[in-house]
C-alpha cells in the first residue's frame, strides 16, 4: 500500500496501452493493464510503465532471454533462481495456470488481496 512500482517494458505499444488502460486487438493484455489498474486504486499505490529499449541493460538482456524457449540458457535461469521468488496464490496463480478471457479477474485477485490484508 502507498508503494510506487515501477515496470519496465521493451513493447511500446504496452506504453500506450497503460495511459489508455486498454490494447486494441489484444483482449489478453487489456484485461492484465485492467488487473493493475484495479490494484493500483484499490491499494491505493502508484504504478508506472516506463519503456526500455530490448536488450538495453542486463536486465532487460535477462528478460528478454526468458521470453522465448530457444533463448533460455541455464544461466539465465540460475540468474533469476539467486533472487526472492514470488509465489502466486489464489486466483492470479489459477488463471497463470489457465489463462482464459475472464473479465472478473481484478475482482478475484482484489478479494486475494483483501484476505491478505
Amino acid at each position: 500500500m502507498g508503494k510506487h512500482i515501477l515496470l519496465q517494458v521493451d513493447n511500446t505499444s504496452l506504453i500506450y496501452g497503460w495511459e489508455k488502460h486498454y490494447c486494441k486487438k489484444d483482449p489478453e493484455t487489456s484485461l492484465l493493464l485492467r488487473v493493475l489498474h484495479v490494484i493500483e486504486a484499490f491499494l491505493p499505490c502508484k504504478i508506472y510503465v516506463k519503456h526500455v529499449y530490448r536488450c538495453s541493460n542486463d536486465m532487460a538482456k535477462l528478460v528478454d532471454s526468458l521470453s522465448r524457449k530457444t533463448t533460455t540458457t541455464q544461466d539465465c535461469i540460475d540468474a533469476i533462481s539467486c533472487g526472492e521468488t514470488f509465489q502466486p496464490s489464489g486466483s492470479l496463480m489459477s488463471w497463470l495456470k489457465n489463462p482464459v478471457l475472464d473479465w472478473s479477474l481484478p475482482e478475484k485477485i482484489i478479494s486475494d488481496i483483501k484476505e491478505m490484508l
